[in-house]
């Protein structure tokens, strides 16, 4: 179990253990709570995300890696967060979801890591769940690269040792201190040389009679020692070794060897050949014996790679098979021919003039270059060096070639991915940032201006939503194909992410070049897409911002560019807007009243009103709605239309709404218990859009009422149609989840959204309320009339209740009564109070009915 200071954020610098051990570990490590806040990652993630403690500790997992929001990633969050499941995602090479990248060589981002991710419910402390997200490199392909490099230059080595010595191995063979035996599958030795006598004390034609094993047990019985008999298994099946063995001279006294072990077969016969040491003779013997050039021959023939060896005027002298695989040519189809005739001719000048200066500085040949095998292309890497003889001139060359067509493709595809948009194959974000830091660069030389259009597709969440991600993705490919068509060659379109855009116009006379664009780019988006069983129609929205007038650097040119975008955005959409200073008035407003709110909420400057609702017939008590004030010391009584807004568009609305529900749960239980109320009202709680669309809302819910010991069927939450139809999928889900712990819930603001009423349908939902609007003018505006009267005949139809808010006159309420609403609320039947307040106007009522009882009586 997590200890339960990871629940307080500030806290995790004490877990010393739990961090020793989490930041030691190679994989990434992530901890939310149960609101989805990160409490905890370790150095891994910092590391590969780039990321550090301050500003990211306490925040909400998206703002930090808002790049999985639309992926598996985040649906297995809120699976583990809202019911206890856990997830993997499989990697795949180009499904990473985390922006993680690992460095590559001079320190520069290479590539991005491919991640394998398991999400894992966590429990925090006592009654409190988080999960877990741990996050796996899977990265290996650059290792066996490196690995495949070093095999052949250990390759290219061994074979120059084997040519050098191949025309001395027969001296070799029998002048050699060590002994030189061959051995078929049956263990009986065909071959000794004279050093056998040295080593073993056996003649060539005694040990010729013996088992290879007899050598190696005392009195000639076979597998005395079980690493000896293991060692035999496995050589018998050919497996190589070069083990340290004791061994048995003629005389029986034992001593240390050492075996070389290698095997020489042709279609008939199969041998193996030993090379045995003693050890004691080892410092004498530090040239290593070379096999014959039928050894050389039988080695390079299973070599992964082309081998290749040449005279010193570079003409061919010996290819191995691989060799003849990849060029498709023999050794006689090569005769008299050099090596670097195999080239492919659109390489041949390259590569011949890296040669050229090789040889002149007497350094070892490599070059990536193409050859034409049989009908195809193919890349190979090429390496070769010089072959001298013992008074350092130079006879002949030794090369290979290793097929490096898949790396080559691996390395332009991962290339594609750090720079470019794999849907798209637009410039991505890391490659749009890095040619607007140069072209600022040289605007601020030369004195030009540039252009950052920032665009955002209109509603293309809805086109997901409804027709699916992959016509998403087409409809995606089809903006970026025209966008490209509207820009110069110079300038640069980029994809952002999701449907997310971004122009850089370079060069430009005057902003109204911009406009120019910009106007292109909004018509010929707005043009119908027109895909496979689906036509579209879409628009654009963009936000310009002008260096150096508006910003000298590039998060300045973003940020404002992004002000603008979001300023055209509130005009209605599918037009552009430049940057103001206006809007950056706007823009530094906004952050102090979200300092300020962050800061209501630590000194409890918030409080709640209620409004109490009524019976329209009897005016009989039935609930009250829950309303939130802020009490500023600075600002005094701020409306929540002013302050609501700010706390949505920061994500604090979230924190805000979590308290307004348990708040109004306990003073709901509170008024429960005075035992002077219906014990079916209600309270009645509005849910801001943000709380609504955040997965764990029931959990907040379900908490609520257990800490309040409120009962399920004295709450009612409020939601606007809006709310409901943005994500009308999602929606279903959670009405129905909470309706099944028995609350209540009510559609706010009938009538002023969507008002399709084909979700009714579908929704169990319980009550419509009649938004303020109709109620106002409800006396004398004929139209409001016929609203209300109809609103009230649907919801009876449907079996729904029907609340009208907003009563200040008599004469509203009278029409209501006489069109059968069932309830009301406004200031003609009460102002909205504090609870004490509520509670003694409740008790006033009473007394009064019983004054009227009694006087009747």
């Amino acid at each position: 179990m997590v200890p339960k200071a990871l629940m307080e954020g500030s806290a995790i610098k004490n877990l010393s253990p739990f961090k020793l051990i989490a930041d030691d570990l190679n994989s990434g490590l992530i901890i939310l709570d149960d609101r989805a806040r990160i409490v905890y990652f370790n150095s891994w993630v910092g590391k590969a995300g780039n990321i550090s403690d301050e500003g990211v500790l306490g925040e909400h997992f998206l703002n930090t890696f808002g790049c999985v929001e639309e992926t598996r990633v985040w649906e297995c969050v809120t699976d583990s967060l809202i019911f206890g499941l856990s997830g993997y995602i499989s990697s795949k090479f180009v499904d990473s979801p985390f922006d993680f990248f690992e460095n590559g060589f001079n320190g520069l981002e290479y590539y991005r890591i491919n991640q394998s991710i398991s999400i894992k419910p966590l429990q925090l402390s006592d009654g409190v769940f988080g999960c877990e997200i741990q996050i796996q490199d899977v990265s290996n392909f650059k290792r066996r690269e490196d690995d495949l490099k070093k095999a052949s230059v250990k390759l290219n080595t061994t074979a120059q040792e084997l040519s050098h010595e191949r025309d001395n191995m027969s001296a070799i063979l029998e002048s050699s201190k060590s002994a030189i035996m061959a051995f078929r599958n049956n263990g009986s030795i065909s071959l000794a040389n004279k050093a056998v006598k040295n080593v073993f004390g056996y003649e060539q034609d005694e040990v010729k009679r013996l088992l290879f094993s007899d050598l190696f047990s005392k009195d000639g019985v076979a597998g005395t020692s079980k690493n000896t008999a293991m060692f035999f298994e496995g050589f018998i099946q050919g497996a190589d070794a070069c083990p340290v063995l004791t061994a048995y001279k003629k005389d029986g006294s034992a001593f240390k060897v050492e075996l070389q072990i290698g095997s020489v077969s042709d279609k008939i016969n199969s041998e193996r050949m030993v090379i045995a040491r003693d050890v004691t003779e080892r410092l004498r013997l530090e040239r290593t014996l070379k096999n014959s050039e039928s050894r050389f021959k039988a080695l390079t023939s299973i070599a992964p790679v082309g081998i290749f060896y040449t005279n010193m005027h570079g003409q061919f002298r010996y290819v191995n098979g691989m060799w003849t695989m990849l060029t498709g040519l023999s050794l006689d189809q090569m005769a008299g021919k050099r090596w670097h005739e195999v080239v492919y001719s659109k390489d041949s000048e390259l590569v011949m003039a890296k040669w050229l200066q090789s040889q002149a500085d007497s350094t070892p040949f490599a070059s990536e270059f193409r050859i034409k095998a049989g009908y195809k292309v193919i890349w190979v890497l090429g390496q070769v060096m010089e072959e001298r003889d013992i008074d350092d001139n130079v006879v002949g060359f030794v090369g290979t070639i290793t097929d490096v067509t898949s790396q080559k493709e691996s390395r332009n595809q991962i290339e594609m991915l750090a720079f470019y948009d794999p849907l798209t194959t637009l410039a991505n974000r890391r490659l749009f940032r890095d040619r607007m830091e140069h072209a600022i660069f040289s605007a601020k030389r030369t004195g030009g201006k540039l252009a950052f259009l920032n665009l955002d597709l209109d509603h293309f969440k809805r086109v997901n939503d409804t027709l699916g991600h992959d016509v998403g993705d087409l409809l995606l490919t089809n903006i970026a194909s025209r966008l490209k068509e509207c820009v110069r060659r110079d300038d640069t379109v980029a994809r952002l992410g999701g449907d997310e855009f971004a122009i850089l116009l370079v060069n430009i006379e005057s902003p109204s070049v911009a406009a120019l664009i910009a106007e292109k780019v909004i018509s010929v988006v707005r043009k119908p897409v027109v895909l496979p069983e689906h036509q579209i129609n879409m628009t654009v929205t963009i936000g310009i911002s002008i260096f150096p007038d508006d910003a000298m650097t590039v998060s300045g040119m973003v940020k404002n560019s992004d002000m603008a975008m979001y300023s055209a955005k509130s005009l209605g959409r599918n037009r552009f807007g430049f940057f103001t200073e206006e809007m950056n008035e706007k823009v530094v407003s906004r952050f102090v009243m979200e300092r300020d709110l962050r800061s209501a909420f630590e000194h409890d400057q918030f409080f709640l009103l209620y409004q109490p609702q009524y019976t329209v017939d009897t005016q009989k008590f039935i609930g009250m709605e829950a309303l939130i004030r802020w009490q500023c010391p600075s600002r005094g009584l701020v409306p929540p239309d002013v302050f609501i807004q700010v706390a949505e568009q920061s994500g604090q609305i979230i924190e805000i709404g979590d308290w307004v529900l348990e708040r109004s749960c306990e003073d709901m239980k509170a008024l429960l218990d005075e035992d002077i109320i219906d014990p079916d009202s209600r309270i009645c709680v509005n849910l801001s859009a943000k709380q609504f669309l955040e997965p764990r809302l029931p959990f907040v819910v379900h908490r609520a009422l257990m800490q309040s010991g409120l009962s399920a069927k004295n709450l009612e939450l409020e939601i606007t149609e809006s709310m409901l139809m943005e994500n009308l999928g999602v929606a279903l889900s959670l009405v129905r989840c909470l309706k099944g712990f028995g609350v209540y819930i009510a559609i706010d603001d009938f009538g002023t959204g969507y008002s399709s009423l084909g979700y009714l349908k579908q929704l169990p939902v319980d009550t419509l309320k009649i938004d303020k609007c109709f109620v106002d003018d409800l006396v004398d505006d004929e139209q409001d009339k016929g609203i209300v009267t109809a609103v009230i005949a649907l919801a009876h139809n449907l079996n729904l209740s029907v609340i009208a808010e907003g009563i200040e006159f008599e004469e509203q309420l009278a029409f209501l009564r006489e069109n059968d609403c069932d309830y009301a609320q406004g200031y003609l039947l009460s102002k909205p109070l504090m609870l004490d307040a509520v509670m003694e106007n409740i008790r006033q009522g009473l007394n009064e009915k019983e004054r009227s009882r009694r006087k009747g009586c």
